[in-house]
């Protein structure tokens, strides 16, 4: 009861505040409203209190920040380097690194017929 007797002030006093603000109203507490006009945004808000207060009645933590610690994968963890050192495209990619040639090699043009994929000029 009260929560109910909570809910009941706080729309007493949406009643008297007009469309902007409890448009703004509506945005803060990512309430949702059928139409733009006032008895929606009010129906709105009701609604959001009402799921709100069931919502601290119960115990359940909605915000994430708010729940216990989360351990979040960091760029160095083993696991997630293994799977990209072994994935497919990583190894097809590391295999042909080999096929560029040297920067003298291009300048002296003894390369003769290069069959390396990065050169240009070669469609085999």
């Amino acid at each position: 009861m009260e929560e109910l007797d909570r809910i009941e002030r706080a729309m007493e006093e949406y009643m008297g505040w007009g469309a902007k603000a409890l448009r703004s109203e509506c945005r803060r507490l990512k309430a949702t409203p059928t139409a733009q006009n006032k008895a929606s945004y009010l129906a709105a808000l009701r609604a959001s209190l009402v799921v709100a207060g069931t919502i601290e009645a119960t115990g359940v933590v909605q915000d994430p920040f708010l729940g216990a610690d989360v351990v979040r994968k960091t760029v160095a963890c083993v696991f997630r380097l293994l799977n990209v050192l072994f994935s497919d495209v990583f190894c097809a990619g590391v295999a042909t690194l080999g096929d560029v040639a040297t920067r003298q090699a291009l300048d002296t043009h003894t390369l003769g017929k290069f069959t390396g994929a990065h050169m240009p000029g070669n469609y085999y």
